[in-house]
């Protein structure tokens, strides 16, 4: 049982893990387009 739940604990960190890198590179993206769309505006 002990086992069981290790492995549940697990898997949701990993869960955890990816949602955040994702995020992470979701935020670094959409800055690097807006950054991109202002520079084009500006010239």
């Amino acid at each position: 049982m002990k086992f069981v739940l290790g492995r549940l604990k697990e898997r949701q960190f990993i869960q955890n893990t990816v949602i955040m890198a994702v995020a992470d590179l979701t935020m670094l993206s959409a800055g690097v387009i807006i950054g991109y769309y202002f520079k084009t505006m500006m010239i």
